[in-house]
């Protein structure tokens, strides 16, 4: 049977193997589509088209739909969709696809991806009132540009973050993080983040009122786009540098900028507003039935093709499955028989040792009563001899050192309990209570022959009547040495029961 189960293993294997590589072929083609199609849409992007990138991100989203991306692909394509929507004020579903590309990318363990979404994230989770997560998030991408010592992405970090502190009101903060972004934007190199790191500056000036300052900011800002032809740069610096001018009652150059910011943006295909990202939605629907009919044919013919061999591979499956059942089916026989045999062997155990217990608790109870005859033989006995001292003294007389000494060697070495007695009944009372001499010895070493009888009469719940004819001594002594025993073992406590202790060896 084991042989059979191997060899199916074995064919199956293999199956699985050819199957995995028909996958992959098939997705191979698709990836290399989504790869040219998004190094044209961020070239889009970058010069400033955001309505015709948009549009291509929007096909590639429901591209996705038909087809698997490549592991980075998707949160690369949801990033560039977040920066689209917030660039048109869309600041709800950016904040959607932002979520969502930073959670593509952490699957992937993508800490470039990540750190590059947490950067453009920050200033909207700072909006909606996150700012908490917006900080972190700037934490984290700054240490990681700083580890991989990429300057531009780093410069980024400090603009936005500054604008967050900006929005928070925070404008020392800001202004420090924007020195450091301009330092590095120079040594950097990128004309870019040089003019939007301008922008911020003046930005932080002009809320501060120290217009004077802050168009000085805008116009170097001005300048640095105009040179490399940037106008959505020019635009945003336009419209704030005309702010300041009329703050300072300079209304003819606010007016003249205001003219030129109008003409500027009239010219860009990105004044269109959110309504017309709706529209541009269905603009892809309908673009996608009639330019990529075929296209899409052919996607369906493909994701036909993987149904059928997943049907396929989901058949094999099922025939390895019914192959095992047998053997399972065999072992869980003998696995029965196994814990029925186990179970009975643990029965009889079981019953052994409860016959073991109660024929122990059968000797114990035999052996208490032995030792129970035996010390009522001895009390008998020692109740028809004459004690050997009668001290019958007051409690003045005890104190006298003398008198304790004598009441002490009174009961130490007594005689009336011949040593053969008291071997044979400290056999018997071993019998009841093992080791308790041993431990009597090791917790008090200091006690006396005569101390460890008392202890043991007590132990069995004797009176000082009882105590005294055993012992052959008078109630008195008993009395006494029972307080120089508690004198011994407790000097300095008054509230010493010797009984509880005795009790409790």
């Amino acid at each position: 049977m084991t042989i059979t189960v191997d060899n199916r293993v074995d064919r199956f294997r293999k199956v699985f193997t050819l199957i995995f590589l028909l996958f992959g072929a098939i997705h191979s083609s698709s990836a290399q589509n989504l790869d040219s199609l998004l190094i044209i849409t961020k070239s889009k992007i970058k010069i400033g088209d955001y309505v015709e990138g948009l549009n291509d991100l929007l096909k590639l989203e429901v591209h996705f739909d038909l087809t698997t991306p490549k592991p980075n692909q998707s949160g690369e394509v949801y990033l560039l969709l977040a920066n689209c929507y917030n660039y048109f004020d869309y600041k709800e579903k950016a904040l959607d696809y932002y979520s969502k590309s930073y959670q593509s990318f952490k699957t992937t363990n993508d800490s470039l991806g990540m750190a590059m979404c947490l950067t453009e994230w920050g200033d909207l989770l700072e909006d909606f009132g996150y700012t908490d997560k917006a900080f972190a998030g700037f934490d984290f991408a700054e240490k990681y540009f700083v580890k991989i010592k990429d300057t531009s992405l780093l410069v980024q970090v400090y603009n936005n973050q500054s604008s967050t502190y900006e929005n928070l009101g925070n404008y020392s903060a800001a202004f420090e993080l924007l020195v450091k972004a301009m330092a590095l934007s120079k040594s950097a190199n990128d004309t870019n983040i040089t003019i939007t790191t301008y922008n911020n500056m003046g930005d932080v000036f002009r809320k501060q009122s120290q217009h004077q300052k802050a168009i000085v900011q805008y116009q170097k800002a001005i300048q640095l786009a105009q040179l490399s032809n940037n106008k959505d740069q020019k635009r945003a610096a336009l419209k704030d540098i005309s702010k300041s001018y009329f703050e300072l009652g300079m209304f003819e150059q606010a007016y003249l900028t205001h003219v030129e910011f109008f003409e500027l943006n009239s010219s860009l295909k990105t004044k269109k507003k959110i309504d017309e990202v709706t529209q541009l939605q269905l603009n892809v629907l309908e673009s996608l039935n009639k330019s990529r009919i075929d296209e899409l044919n052919r996607e369906r013919n493909i994701a036909q093709f993987k149904l059928v061999v997943t049907i396929m591979a989901l058949a094999a499956i099922a025939l390895f499955l019914l192959g095992l059942l047998g053997a399972y089916r065999y072992k869980t026989g003998k696995e029965k028989e196994l814990q029925i045999t186990q179970q009975k062997l643990l029965e009889s155990e079981m019953k052994a040792t409860t016959l073991k217990n109660e024929l122990i608790e059968n000797e114990l109870a035999i052996n208490k009563q032995k030792l129970e005859e035996y010390t009522q033989m001895l009390i008998t006995r020692g109740k028809e001899n004459t004690p050997i001292y009668d001290a019958n003294y007051t409690d003045n007389e005890f104190t006298d050192s003398i008198d304790k000494v004598r009441a002490l060697d009174e009961l130490s070495k007594s005689h009336l309990l011949t040593n053969e007695d008291w071997l044979e009944f400290k056999d018997k009372f071993e019998l009841v209570f093992p080791q308790f001499f041993t431990k009597l010895r090791e917790q008090y070493p200091d006690l006396s022959a005569g101390d460890i009888r008392l202890t043991v009469l007590l132990k069995l719940r004797l009176k000082n009547e009882e105590i005294a004819n055993m012992m052959g001594i008078s109630t008195d002594s008993v009395k006494k040495a029972k307080f120089r025993l508690k004198k011994k073992i407790a000097p300095i406590d008054n509230e010493f029961n010797i009984k509880n202790w005795v009790l409790n060896l």
